[in-house]
């Protein structure tokens, strides 16, 4: 708010002074704190920030009139800047008298934009609730504001138009990251990246897809990654990659688990993933590895032994691949997670007619 003191009096305010103010009918006792003042001389005005013990419908715009309680006097009075203040801290000062110099000269589009400024974003109905205006004028000014590309309206909130280019940039920091720290992923989860950034989730869809339709960003299924982005092999994880398919050659109807690989090739943990998620190997349940051409001829003996005998058991396909029950169990739950196979008591049968 501006406050402004009645020239002719005998004292200052002084900052943090309890004072009561008249807000039309209302009578309420609030405590003044001066932004720009340690105290407010006679026919002197200042921005402030009224506090009450209790909440108080105000608008902006609204006049009031304070008067002291000893002695009971009037001493001035002022206008609302601010209906839906925070509390003011010290540190902020400065900003706060920008914005309020700022709201106090404004019109209607000034307000609006100081408004979402002030919150960053703001549901579209919540723009200027406590205000004059009335909700044809606040949206047909909002229109114009968003056509001229001063603000950003997406679903249902009003943004900042700088707050979201500070996100934007955030974001691309983050994936830079991910991409520096995480080389062989494919890059950050949409979950994750949504995470690291302050917005709804509406916002952060819109975020996403300028980027993506600007060519800044790929966005594949749940991940998104800088254009450009390819997760590839150093040279030395590509001689671990080898190492780790000689291992698979070598065990035959033993291939050896997650664990077993990164105890066997320290430091393989990662080049393993990017193998799974390149379809170089095939994840089984309980961490059990197939090289991709291993399960694929697992998968086409199982499909043509079903096709001839109509089900297959757990025993069946030990002698089918040499496998033992380690192995089989995690390769029939592959085929059922899949959908080409599905149980049936203690057997499995192809879960659909196949063309």
């Amino acid at each position: 708010m501006r406050i402004r003191l009645l020239p002719g009096l005998d004292r200052p305010v002084k900052n943090n002074s309890e004072l009561v103010v008249f807000l039309e009918t209302r009578e309420l006792l609030g405590r003044v704190v001066l932004l720009d003042a340690k105290a407010l001389p006679p026919g002197g005005s200042a921005l402030a920030q009224l506090r009450f013990n209790e909440e108080v419908a105000t608008y902006i715009g609204q006049r009031f009139v304070v008067r002291s309680q000893s002695p009971p006097q009037t001493i001035g009075g002022g206008v609302v800047l601010d209906p839906q203040a925070r509390k003011h801290r010290l540190k902020d000062s400065a900003g706060v008298i920008a914005f309020l110099e700022k709201r106090a000269k404004a019109g209607l589009e000034g307000l609006l934009l100081s408004e979402v400024e002030k919150n960053r974003y703001i549901e579209s109905k919540e723009l200027l609730k406590a205000s004059a205006y009335a909700a044809v004028e606040i949206a047909a000014c909002l229109d114009e504001l968003r056509e001229g590309g001063k603000l950003i309206v997406t679903g249902a909130y009003v943004v900042d138009s700088g707050y979201f280019g500070k996100q934007d940039g955030a974001m691309m920091d983050a994936l830079k990251k991910e991409h520096s720290l995480n080389p062989l992923k494919a890059g950050l989860s949409q979950a994750e990246l949504a995470s690291r950034l302050v917005m709804p989730r509406e916002v952060f869809v819109r975020l996403l897809a300028q980027a993506s339709e600007e060519g800044r960003i790929v966005v594949r299924g749940e991940t998104a990654a800088l254009s450009g982005h390819q997760a590839r092999l150093s040279p030395e994880q590509e001689k671990l990659a080898e190492k780790v398919l000689a291992l698979f050659a070598k065990s035959g109807s033993n291939p050896p688990a997650r664990k077993d690989l990164a105890a066997q090739l320290p430091g393989s943990t990662d080049v393993i993933s990017y193998m799974c998620r390149q379809g170089m190997l095939v994840e089984l349940p309980d961490g059990i590895l197939l090289p991709a051409e291993t399960y694929e001829a697992a998968r086409k003996a199982v499909v043509a032994f079903l096709e001839k005998n109509g089900r297959i058991s757990i025993q069946d396909v030990n002698a089918l691949l040499g496998f033992s029950r380690k192995y089989s169990i995690p390769l029939l739950t592959r085929l059922d997670q899949e959908g080409i196979t599905r149980r049936q008591e203690n057997t499995r049968v192809l879960a659909r007619k196949r063309l």
